[in-house]
């Protein structure tokens, strides 16, 4: 189900593409789908495009306009990190927490290439705000 909250796009698209655009059904047994898997502000977004006729092709090039593109998905990175509250103690739990984060950025961030952030861009400089000093100077 995708409402409409850039940080949970590519990941939803990824996923129906691959549940659904991918099958070798019609495109209005596709749209069926597709609607049932929207909610919120991304059902809005499609809701009076009809049925049929090329509509299912046209609401996903919405949403991807909408939702979807490089910069979207790098701007919905960095508010996934801007949103991660900063380690407050040295915890396992924490760090692991802190550790899945970086390791799904980093997946992420390759994918739309920008992998170039990974080393001292914004990205990594707010990373490591994250951080407590004593972790960084460990």
């Amino acid at each position: 189900m995708f409402s409409g909250h850039d940080i949970e796009y590519a990941k939803w698209r990824q996923i129906f593409d691959e549940c659904v655009d991918k099958m070798e059904i019609p495109d209005v047994d596709k749209q069926l789908q597709l609607e049932e898997c929207l909610d919120g502000q991304a059902r809005e977004l499609v809701k009076n495009f009809g049925f049929g006729g090329g509509a299912y092709k046209a609401i996903l090039d919405k949403l991807e306009k909408f939702y979807g593109g490089e910069n979207r998905s790098y701007s919905a990175i960095m508010k996934e990190v801007a949103e991660f509250r900063p380690i407050s103690e040295v915890t396992a739990a924490q760090l692991d927490k802190f550790v899945s984060l970086v390791e799904s950025l980093v997946l992420r961030i390759k994918t739309i290439e920008k992998a170039g952030e990974l080393g001292n861009g914004l990205l990594y400089q707010s990373l490591l705000q994250k951080l407590t000093v004593d972790i960084v100077l460990m």
